[in-house]
């Protein structure tokens, strides 16, 4: 594929449009790969990384896209990366890593939103800092049709920021394009996912929305689980909307525009589970619609601490 290494910083991979994308597929191991503490300020983007520019497969034996200790690199825009089945699409990974940007991909879905599959779809393990999605208009990255989670965070991972994606809807908002795993899986350290104003679309995934299943400090603010984008009807996941297991210091909503609508899901909207501690639930509408006029009803308790 393509390897930045060694101090290699501000260059392209790629150009400003499609005219001069690359196609970056069937290598043995990673599509494109920035490592080293002193790589920094590169950019990745208009490429269609595991596909041909007709979608057509051409898998990566390793992830599509792999950051490892590199630091303030720019994953996006409009990358294509899918059929990394060796992988995840973008893995942030490294604990040198800090400060990259992954925005306004598509990831594990093809033009049309057919599925792709990754492994998973955004991986960040042990990074900190890292963006994924920036809440701006076309910001966010559109994540679906992975084998496991959406999006995972996890190990020493540090201040991730997870803001305006689709995760497991198309880029519609109203079409299931499932993850198999949870739409966002994190067991880090002070996750933020959303944000007042800042959410996330997390609906449609096999598993749950959300899982906290670990760490300390998770936010999850501001996010449409379960439901449509516009809010106003069901995308369910089809175990719990948000399920938090062995976490401490968690806050779920708030007041105004913090307020997470978790719906539709097919058991509890909200459990907590295990030895979890801390955790402060406030401001959701749970079972009903973005404007909490209408019911959209979960599938069994509303909240469940077990």
């Amino acid at each position: 594929g393509v390897s930045l290494t060694k101090g290699a910083f501000s260059n392209v991979v790629s150009g400003t449009d499609f005219t001069g994308a690359n196609v970056i597929a069937g290598n043995g191991s990673a599509g494109v790969s920035l490592s080293d503490p002193a790589t920094h300020a590169n950019e990745v983007r208009y490429n269609y990384i595991g596909m041909s520019t007709a979608f057509v497969p051409l898998t990566n034996g390793g992830s599509g896209v792999v950051t490892f200790h590199a630091s303030t690199n720019y994953i996006g825009p409009a990358n294509y990366v899918g059929n990394n089945n060796g992988g995840a699409g973008i893995q942030i990974t490294g604990t040198n890593g800090a400060g990259n940007v992954v925005f306004a991909n598509v990831v594990g879905l093809d033009g049309a939103g057919n599925r792709r599959p990754n492994v998973n779809g955004i991986d960040v393990l042990d990074a900190r800092d890292t963006q994924v999605g920036l809440p701006v208009l076309f910001g966010g990255n559109v994540i679906g049709g992975s084998s496991s989670d959406g999006v995972l965070v996890r190990g020493l991972a540090w201040n991730t920021k997870v803001q305006g994606n689709y995760i497991g809807a198309d880029v519609s908002g109203t079409v299931a394009t499932t993850n198999i795993g949870s739409g966002v899986n994190d067991s880090a350290y002070h996750t933020q996912i959303g944000g007042p104003g800042l959410g996330n679309l997390i609906s449609g995934n096999a598993l749950n929305g959300v899982t906290i299943g670990g760490g300390e400090g998770a936010v999850v603010q501001g996010n449409y689980i379960g439901v449509n984008v516009s809010g106003t009807g069901p995308l369910s996941n089809r175990q719990y909307g948000v399920y938090v297991n062995n976490a401490t210091n968690v806050v779920i909503g708030g007041t105004g525009t913090a307020r997470n609508v978790i719906s539709a899901s097919r058991l509890s909207g909200l459990a907590v589970d295990g030895a979890s501690s801390n955790v402060v639930v406030v401001g959701n509408y749970i079972g009903l619609n973005a404007t909490g006029t209408a019911a959209i009803p979960n599938g069994t308790a509303g909240v469940l601490v077990e």
